[in-house]
């Protein structure tokens, strides 16, 4: 209705409509588009904004998480409130655990790949005499990473045959990896078409070592020398942590890649004495 009151074509009907979708619960349907990273703004707003109403008077029912037709019966298989309320209780559940902090600006599903092929090219293998990539990923690993053909920078973002090839080819994966121009180079999308992507159960060179995930990449040269490489725990995860030299790459990044009229070393200057501001919005100001 609201689309047809908008006077929208076809085209951008269906976008409402695949919009409204995600906006219901969200859906990997829509991932490698513009409303996937709608969904994590969505939770987060939709989070405040229960707060600030709930703060306001507004009521709900109490019982809304654990009753017959609430929210863990509604989304959830044999769902098991013990367990999400062991986790909420944990008061040092981020010392304990650490933080995981997303290294590569495409789908984590991606990431041990991309640390397997970065490895790769460190010891000076390229894209330019590669007859064949077999990737390995532990089960289920597949299911979001669905653009295997990635026509545009969004859908590059969820393709593992992509990925491998941008690591191969520039011997960096950043946000710049994933602009339109970037994926439609074509020495990228000649080498994607030479990569296949598989799940199993069990890993081609022994088992894994971090619950159950890895990457096995096995590369054929031109010549039959096979080469191969394995990420269980992907860079930037609390077990495999950056250092700072890795957290001020990405953050510099983010922010040449933001075109703003920021300062980077000034602003992380300010960051790192933010412990010491008065007022975050001072500290902030001055860079």
């Amino acid at each position: 209705g609201a689309a047809r009151l908008l006077g929208l074509d076809v085209d951008r009907t269906r976008c409402a409509l695949g919009i409204a979708a995600s906006m219901a619960g969200g859906s990997r349907q829509n991932f490698g588009t513009m409303t996937k990273p709608l969904h994590a703004g969505l939770a987060a707003r939709d989070g405040v904004l229960a707060a600030q109403l709930a703060a306001g008077g507004f009521t709900a029912d109490p019982d809304q998480l654990e009753a017959p037709n609430g929210f863990l019966h509604l989304y959830g298989v044999e769902a098991d409130p013990a367990v999400a309320l062991d986790w909420l209780s944990r008061a040092d559940v981020l010392r304990t655990r650490g933080l995981n902090v997303k290294k590569y600006p495409c789908c984590y599903n991606t990431h041990r790949t991309a640390d397997a092929v970065l490895d790769l090219h460190a010891k000076g293998v390229g894209g330019d005499d590669v007859r064949s990539v077999r990737v390995t990923l532990e089960p289920g690993a597949l299911e979001p990473i669905i653009h295997h053909r990635p026509a545009t920078g969004l859908q590059g973002k969820f393709s593992d045959e992509y990925v491998v090839a941008a690591a191969l080819l520039d011997g960096e994966v950043n946000l710049a990896t994933f602009t339109d121009e970037a994926v439609a180079r074509p020495a990228h999308q000649e080498l994607l078409r030479k990569v296949e992507v598989v799940d199993s159960a069990t890993p081609p060179f022994g088992p894994s070592t971090f619950e159950g995930g890895y990457a096995a990449v096995e590369l054929t040269r031109d010549d039959g020398t096979v080469i191969q490489e394995r990420c269980d725990i992907p860079r930037g995860d609390a077990r495999s942590p950056l250092d700072d030299e890795g957290i001020d790459a990405k953050f510099r990044d983010c922010l040449r890649f933001s075109a703003g009229p920021w300062d980077a070393e000034r602003l992380l200057a300010s960051l790192r004495t933010l412990e010491q501001a008065h007022v975050v919005g001072d500290a902030l100001a001055r860079s």
